[in-house]
């Protein structure tokens, strides 16, 4: 493998403090076996110096060099750690958005609406079936200006499975017309201008007993 000098120089210093990982040392080691230049600068790291009185200028860029390697490696293991933080923060992110926001309107063509009564304190009860085994976060509610009301049952962008044949993807709801105002004309389930109409003023239901 043909390895650029700057590229093992970059390695020498985790080299030296044996960091690296194996594959890395194998590299090194096969490189500095052909590259006298790269050796000579692994036997400076590797060296200590003592220096005879007087020599202390001709030390001078040999303590640069070293002073070049430890800011160096303290560089990258700060850049490192920077880089792994940043790599968490943006998966917990990820998860925290998917758990908590809900933009997925569930399509029309999921949805089932059936047994659909008037309960004796007056409220509409119905079946919701929601097609394709995924869980339903929250329903969302929305009165029209013209009165209709829709309930429109959303989902995270990475939906769960859900966990039972029981759940919201297949409950009984029921609507009390009564709490709104003003007075709601009709009732829908699914997204706002292409719900399934549940129920609409005038319509008359089969009723229940409690």
């Amino acid at each position: 493998m043909n390895i650029s000098c700057e590229v093992i120089k970059d390695l020498l210093p985790i080299y030296h403090d044996n960091v690296c990982s194996a594959e890395s040392r194998k590299i090194v080691e096969e490189h500095i076996k052909g590259c006298s230049l790269c050796k000579n600068t692994l036997d400076t790291i590797s060296s200590e110096f003592t220096l005879p009185v007087g020599a202390a200028d001709e030390a001078k860029p040999i303590k640069a060099m070293q002073g070049f390697w430890k800011k160096a490696k303290k560089r990258a293991f700060v850049k490192g750690v920077a880089i792994t933080m940043a790599i968490c923060a943006l998966l917990a992110g990820a998860y925290a958005i998917n758990d908590q926001w809900h933009p997925i309107e569930v399509s029309p063509a999921s949805l089932t609406v059936s047994e659909v009564r008037q309960l004796p304190d007056g409220r509409i009860s119905f079946h919701l079936y929601v097609s394709g085994g995924r869980e339903i976060r929250l329903i969302a509610f929305t009165r029209t200006e013209t009165g209709a009301f829709y309930m429109t049952p959303r989902r995270s962008i990475f939906a769960r499975r859900a966990y039972s044949n029981l759940g919201s993807h297949n409950a009984y709801l029921d609507f009390d017309e009564h709490m709104y105002n003003p007075e709601i004309t009709a009732l829908y389930v699914g997204p706002v201008g292409n719900g399934i109409l549940v129920w609409e003023r005038g319509m008359e239901l089969p009723g229940t007993n409690e």
